[in-house]
């Protein structure tokens, strides 16, 4: 998977990493949607946390190295949304994301995980990192960078 990720350095017309932000914050005015927003100082106050929990842990250790670019972070659950408004937030993000290049998508029977982003050069961060689950209803947004080898365990731990 590192290596499919890495072909796919090129992005074109990505969707704007303020513009999905900003969308997403957008969302929790539509009844029964949920949305975390951590920004710069909430991340760093948690990535201090892990650092002095990962003392004893060798997986909280390895958790930190992943995260440690990680500059701010959007989770969006719509699940409990009408059906309506699941489509129209679906719709709006297949429209933003529309120029953007899918890094990968996951299929399991009817539901679709992809994944977009922007592969450095050498293929071994992505920045702007978001992950949608249309059939979950569901976004995660990671804006910083993240090792294309953490994605690939992220990816196979689902």
């Amino acid at each position: 998977m590192v290596p499919m990720l890495a072909t796919a350095a090129t992005f074109g017309n990505r969707a704007s990493k303020n513009r999905i932000g900003s969308f997403i914050a957008d969302c929790r005015h539509y009844e029964g949607a949920e949305v975390v927003h951590l920004g710069s100082f909430t991340t760093s106050l948690g990535k201090g946390i892990l650092k002095i929990v990962s003392i004893d842990d060798p997986e909280a250790r390895e958790m930190l190295k992943m995260i440690k670019d990680v500059r701010s972070l959007y989770v969006l659950s719509y699940e409990d949304c009408s059906k309506s408004v699941q489509a129209k937030v679906n719709s709006r993000l297949e429209k933003m994301l529309e120029g953007s290049q899918m890094l990968m998508e996951a299929k399991d029977g009817d539901d679709k995980m992809r994944i977009y982003g922007i592969v450095d050069e050498d293929g071994e961060k992505v920045s702007d990192f978001i992950l949608h689950t249309p059939s979950e209803c569901a976004v995660i947004c990671i804006l910083g960078s993240i090792s294309t080898e953490a994605i690939a365990k992220i990816a196979l731990d689902d």
